[in-house]
């Protein structure tokens, strides 16, 4: 289990993310957060995401869009990382 440093601001902006998203999307849940094999300094939020296809894309392009806004305006990288279950979806 990898133990991730996250300051302050980090968690709040996550947190007030995610409210974003779930204000509009309310089945989803958040789970734990990683970072990007890639980048340490990008973190990867994941939430578990039960949503019909075109929820997904909708929910992607929502998340994409508050994401880019942190990261141009605070200069971290936090991107959600839905598992999608469609098949649970309603």
């Amino acid at each position: 289990m990898t133990i991730l440093n996250i300051n302050h601001k980090q968690e709040e902006l996550i947190q007030h993310l995610f409210e974003q998203v779930h204000e509009r999307f309310p089945q989803i849940t958040r789970e734990e957060i990683g970072v990007s094999p890639e980048d340490k300094e990008h973190l990867w939020v994941y939430i578990d995401a039960p949503v019909t296809e075109d929820e997904s894309v909708e929910l992607m392009n929502y998340a994409g869009a508050l994401t880019a806004d942190i990261l141009l305006d605070t200069g971290y990288w936090i991107s959600l990382m839905p598992r999608f279950s469609m098949e649970h979806a309603s």
